[in-house]
């Protein structure tokens, strides 16, 4: 896929999920791992490149440009000002590069970058104009369920940034055709978007097969997100690489054991275990595969679209229900709803299911198309029930007429 730039500044609700954290099993190699982990990470030099302070630091140079160009603004006049200029080919003139895994410092030099580098060169300069931006985390269909081959590890997770004032919320995109607001999104700290940094760059080196440099950015990873699943199903990767196989299956399990619908992590398992000959587990684990891809809102969404083109509406309306029920944010699950219920014959339900859909969305064109249905279904609902009355008085009027005496000639 090739991802295009743009800054998108829409009004949007976003729903924030946080789970308790797991713990590792005491006492683990991984537990011991991720403790030198810890350690490695306080161990650099406080000038060090790569330390979390060091990552999130802007020349003197980007914090003249920046308060002379913007900073006599209002806030969120000076973050949008901002955010254009950076992309502009009349002001800084950013493009979009899919591996410019690159800090701020670097990005802002070389005038590129992906959505994670650009997201945080964004929020080091918003914070020299005092605007407080956040890391906005996205999940993008088709990445649900990526990694599945050993030899790719998990790259592409959509980041952008958020600001809100009042009631609006602005959202600052550099790759502009990765978001849909409607996508499942979650706020997250700087320590993780700086970790997804790390695991990224990780992925570079492990690609050039520089292990050493891809332990190295691993390691500063788990430091500031511990918590984060994809980086463990990356770890087992690197342990089997490395032959660390107890460190690989501990890495991978833990990745389970912090998203229970890791497909990326369920597979991994899946797989290790059929290598290594143990095929009950592989078969267990094959089953969770199943099971995470069966809790993808948009694994059901697309089924359920299968299903339709195909006429089995009943089957598509239990699709499209699962795909509510997972992710009742998207309106084009409700579209889909309301013409299988048409289909169907429900036409109430049909309307109930589009006036959703109409709520939900904030494209004035998608809205004219919902309410356009609506109507569409709201006469077919009327001519229904003039049948149904016509049908009604005929039978009250219908005489049975019984001869009384006499032949039929």
């Amino acid at each position: 896929m090739r991802y295009g730039w743009g800054i998108l500044l829409i009004c949007a609700l976003l729903a924030g999920c946080a789970g308790a954290p797991k713990q590792v099993t005491r006492g683990s190699e991984l537990a011991t791992w991720i403790e030198d982990a810890g350690r490695y990470h306080q161990s650099l030099l406080p000038n060090h490149p790569d330390r979390l302070d060091q990552i999130l630091f802007i020349s003197d140079e980007m914090r003249k440009v920046i308060n002379r160009e913007f900073g006599g603004f209002r806030k969120r006049q000076s973050i949008d000002r901002l955010a254009t200029w950076l992309i502009d080919p009349d002001g800084h003139g950013m493009t979009y590069q899919l591996g410019a895994n690159l800090t701020p410092v670097e990005s802002y030099k070389e005038q590129r970058g992906n959505c994670i580098s650009f997201t945080i060169l964004l929020y080091t300069l918003a914070r020299e104009l005092d605007v407080e931006l956040r890391f906005n985390e996205v999940d993008l269909p088709d990445e649900w369920g990526m990694g599945d081959d050993e030899n790719h590890l998990v790259l592409y997770r959509h980041v952008n940034a958020v600001y809100r004032i009042g009631t609006r919320t602005n959202i600052y995109d550099l790759a502009l055709e990765n978001y849909d607001r409607r996508y499942p999104q979650r706020a997250i700290s700087e320590q993780k978007a700086v970790a997804m940094l790390h695991n990224n760059r990780a992925i570079d080196a492990f690609k050039l097969d520089d292990l050493e440099q891809a332990f190295h950015y691993l390691r500063l990873a788990v430091n500031l997100a511990p918590d984060y699943s994809d980086l463990y199903a990356n770890l087992g990767v690197f342990f089997k690489r490395k032959g660390q196989f107890q460190l690989a299956e501990q890495a991978f399990l833990y990745s389970l054991q912090l998203d229970k619908y890791s497909t990326i992590a369920a597979s991994s398992l899946e797989r290790f275990y059929r290598e290594s000959g143990q095929v009950r587990k592989a078969e267990r684990f094959a089953k969770r595969a199943r099971f995470a891809r069966q809790q993808n809102p948009y694994y059901q969404y697309g089924l359920a679209k299968k299903e339709f083109a195909e006429q089995s509406y009943s089957a598509a309306r239990k699709s499209v229900k699962r795909a509510k029920r997972l992710h009742a944010g998207d309106d084009r699950f409700f579209e889909l709803s309301a013409r299988i219920e048409q289909q169907l014959g429900n036409y109430r339900q049909a309307l109930r299911e589009l006036e959703k859909a109409h709520q939900l969305s904030n494209e004035l064109e998608d809205r004219n198309r919902y309410f356009a249905m609506a109507e569409e279904v709201a006469q077919l609902l009327q001519d229904e029930e003039q049948r149904r009355t016509e049908r009604r008085q005929s039978d009250i009027n219908i005489e049975i007429i019984r001869p009384s005496s006499g032949v039929w000639r």
